[in-house]
Order: structure tokens, then C-alpha cells, then sequence
């Protein structure tokens, strides 16, 4: 038995690393996407060595962006770079306080979480999380509704670290999977977990009470979950699956698959419009990004965006996407992906 969890925990680290090499195989999704329209890229905007991590402050007037080893903020009305902060190597998550006030980054191979306090435009004293049994493994970020806590998914160690906000305790949650992403209900009840048990065929989704921490059911997906999104009445929730290339929509209530739609190699890119109309995923192989059409459950056009499209986040009103590729973020009229499939 030690042999094989010594052997599952490195195939899930190597699952966790940034570069996703060993998936770098032939295209299982769509076709490669067609160019951007005229007039579609609104910026381009340089950033650090990739991969690059995105979130936006709630009220999208500004974007923060991880690179290796550095932090920007960047004005999103001119697309802009405010600041520029150094920070630790291979950011690995990123999340954005509901109020706005803290910007929380993780690392690979990192037991510490980096603040960045958006009111002084500093970064503040870094987040101790816990010592590990294996190392590396702190990953994605997710925080409560109501910003009192964290959670930070470690699949190498098979935990989340629930970390309170202000400082007062950071405590270890077992879970039954190598948790990689979470996304919380609108109401802030219930955790739901993307992760892999065993093979990883089907993918799980471990649906836990924030309130009692108790693990009220396990939901499958697609295979090898790598992102996790809620919608926004709380309704589905979506997944982007590493192993098969695709997009899992499902229903929160009955757990029962709604649809899977093909959106290309490496999608590990995950935004949901805050209407709930449209979903979006990239494909880091492909450096494409598919509009998902949450009415029809079909893809819209697939297009090019850059080479290396990792991570995208909306604005706030849904009129523009902002994807990291391996050099840059660029900026894209959302319209651009109104069109038939």
C-alpha cells in the first residue's frame, strides 16, 4: 500500500505542476479555433514569466495578476499596470476577499499564502497554512461569501486548509480525494470539492457543510477535474476535466450530468458570467477560448487568443474577458464569441 500512495501522490503533484507537459498530446476537443475577429482584442498587456494566475476585484476596476516571482495590478479602465510586486516563485492560486480588501495568492511547494492589501497597495504579512507530510500541493483558493474564511486545496496531502481571515486559526479538513479546486454555493453553506479518488475515472466532486464540516454526498464528473465553477443562483455548477478535454455541466440538485462539451486539450481555465448565460473555458494547448451557451448547453465559436491561454476572468458586466497566456494578458470583447458554433 505505501508503494502504490507513494506512487498516486507523485502522479497527482505531476497532475498539479504547472507546465501540464505530460498532457501536451493530440487534440480531443474542438477544432483549433478561429482567429479573433477584427476589433475583437481590446489589449495586450505584458506580464511576468507564465504561468499566470487572474482574479478581478469585485468591482472590476482592477485585475491582479500572478505571475513567477512577481505581482501586478492592473487598471482595468485603460488597461494599465499600477504596481508591480515581487513575490514567490510558481503562483499556484488566486482569490479576491468579496469586499475587495485582500488579494490571496498560494505557491508551489509553499506552506505560506501571500496578502496583498489592496487599500495600501502593499503586501501584507504572509499567511502561515500547515505543515505538510508531503511537500508541496497548496493549490486553488476559494473564500466564504461573507469573507470570514479560506479554503486551499492541497491534493498531495489530501487536505483543505480552512484558514480564518483574521488571523485567528488555520486548521486541516481530511478530505477523501486529491482535492484540486472549490467553489462555494451563493448562500456560503456548502463547499463543493473537484478532485480524484482512486483513478480518477470518473472525476468527484466532494460536496461538504461549511457549517458542520461534515461531507453530505460525492457527485461524479468528468475525468481528472482540474477547475470548478458555481453558478451563480446556485442551480449547476461546472467542471473542466484534464483527462477527456472537456466541459461538465451539472445539476447542484439531483447530481446528474446536464451535458459534456468538448473545449479542447489542457482546459484549465474556468469563468462563469454573473448572469449565468455564458460559461468560458481555455485550452492551454490549443490557446483557445470556448463560450459555453448555458441555455442550449452548446458551445458557441472557439477562438485563438494567444499562445499558452491558461487562466480567464470577466469583468463585471460580461463585456470583456481577460485571459493570461504565456508572456501577456490580453483583453477580448466578449461579442466576440456571440456568434453560432
Amino acid at each position: 500500500m505505501g508503494i502504490v500512495r507513494s506512487f498516486r501522490i507523485k502522479v497527482s503533484v505531476a497532475l498539479a505542476t504547472l507546465s501540464l507537459s505530460s498532457l501536451n498530446c493530440a487534440s480531443m476537443g474542438p477544432a483549433p479555433g478561429a482567429a479573433l475577429p477584427p476589433g475583437a482584442l481590446l489589449a495586450t498587456i505584458p506580464v511576468g514569466t507564465g504561468p499566470t494566475c487572474l482574479a478581478m476585484a469585485p468591482d472590476g476596476s482592477q485585475l491582479y495578476a500572478a505571475s513567477n516571482s512577481s505581482f501586478r495590478v492592473i487598471e482595468t479602465a485603460g488597461n494599465t499596470v499600477k504596481a508591480t510586486l515581487p513575490i514567490g516563485p510558481n503562483p499556484t492560486g488566486i482569490a479576491v476577499t468579496p469586499d475587495g480588501s485582500q488579494v490571496l495568492i498560494t505557491h508551489l511547494f509553499s506552506v505560506s499564502m501571500t496578502v496583498f492589501d489592496t487599500t495600501t497597495n502593499a503586501l501584507g504579512k504572509p499567511i502561515t497554512l500547515l505543515a505538510q507530510r508531503f511537500t508541496g500541493g497548496f493549490g486553488r483558493i476559494a473564500v466564504v461569501p461573507d469573507g470570514s474564511v479560506a479554503w486551499v486545496a492541497n491534493q498531495a496531502n489530501e487536505i483543505i486548509a480552512v484558514v480564518r481571515l483574521d488571523g485567528s486559526d488555520v486548521s486541516a479538513r481530511q478530505v477523501d480525494m486529491r482535492p484540486v479546486d472549490i467553489a462555494f454555493t451563493p448562500d456560503g453553506s456548502a463547499a463543493y470539492v473537484a478532485g480524484c479518488r482512486q483513478q480518477c475515472v470518473p472525476g468527484t466532486v466532494e460536496v461538504i457543510s461549511t457549517t458542520q464540516e461534515l461531507t453530505q454526498r460525492y457527485i461524479n464528473v468528468g475525468p481528472s477535474p482540474y477547475r470548478i465553477a458555481m453558478a451563480p443562483n446556485g442551480a449547476r455548477f461546472y467542471t473542466t476535466n484534464l483527462a477527456d478535454s472537456s466541459l461538465s455541466m451539472i445539476d447542484a440538485s439531483s447530481g446528474s450530468t446536464i451535458a459534456t462539451v468538448p473545449i479542447g486539450v489542457e482546459p484549465t481555465g474556468l469563468a462563469v458570467a454573473r448572469d449565468g448565460s455564458v460559461v468560458y473555458a481555455t485550452s492551454q494547448d490549443l490557446g483557445t477560448v470556448t463560450a459555453i451557451d448555458t441555455t442550449t448547453n452548446t458551445a458557441r465559436p472557439t477562438l485563438r487568443v494567444g499562445n499558452q491561454a491558461r487562466d480567464v476572468v470577466l469583468s463585471p458586466d460580461g463585456k470583456r474577458l481577460y485571459v493570461s497566456t504565456g508572456d501577456a494578458v490580453v483583453v477580448v470583447a466578449s461579442q466576440a464569441f456571440s456568434g453560432g458554433s
